[in-house]
């Protein structure tokens, strides 16, 4: 097909499908218990898709990413999001969550994401919850909450994540911030 700009990708895609590309060392060095983060790199499919639409590679420093195993919500980090559709792949996000000293409830961490002009296009909220709750918000380029993502508090695959049986998916319900209606799902396998 005829190449389009990346938020028209977007526009026209009934959902998407987020695979990380998995590393031999990183697997291997976890088996031992001693866990070396690479820097992750992710494919983006239409649903049922086989074509990459975009592709996305971490940016952070192998410091930061190997702090993230001991401080998690205070390291920073930073991800290259590509537009592969059609032939070669282009610049199309940047998605960068900067460092914050965060302690339970105070200061939690958000990400910005930004067009390739630095354009500010919205921001992922990590609010606090009580209980340890797995909730998000996604607010729009001037700070307004547009999209809340409802995880729950006690789903088995956030608490002992293991490839089998409910305990290998964490589920989230999208809804819209202003209506709660419900927009869609969101599942993360481990």
């Amino acid at each position: 097909g005829i190449r389009t700009t990346p938020l028209q990708c977007l526009s026209r895609l009934k959902g998407i499908t987020v695979k990380e590309r998995v590393r031999t060392i990183e697997a291997l060095s976890a088996i031992y218990g001693q866990e070396i983060e690479m820097a992750n790199k992710y494919h983006i499919y239409a649903p049922g898709g086989i074509d990459d639409k975009f592709y996305a590679v971490e940016q952070t420093n192998v410091v930061f990413r190997n702090l993230k195993m001991f401080f998690g919500d205070c390291m920073p980090w930073s991800v290259d999001i590509m537009y592969a559709e059609g032939v070669g792949a282009t610049p199309a996000f940047h998605v960068e969550r900067p460092l914050s000293c965060t302690c339970c409830c105070i200061n939690r961490p958000s990400a910005y994401m930004r067009d390739t002009e630095g354009n500010l296009l919205g921001s992922l909220h990590d609010p606090w919850t009580c209980c340890g709750g797995l909730d998000f918000t996604i607010r729009d380029a001037e700070g307004n909450t547009v999209i809340s993502l409802d995880g729950g508090c006690f789903q088995a695959g956030f608490w002992c994540p293991l490839p089998i049986f409910d305990m290998k998916n964490i589920r989230f319900v999208i809804k819209d911030a202003e209506t709660g209606a419900e927009l869609g799902k969101l599942t993360k396998k481990v």
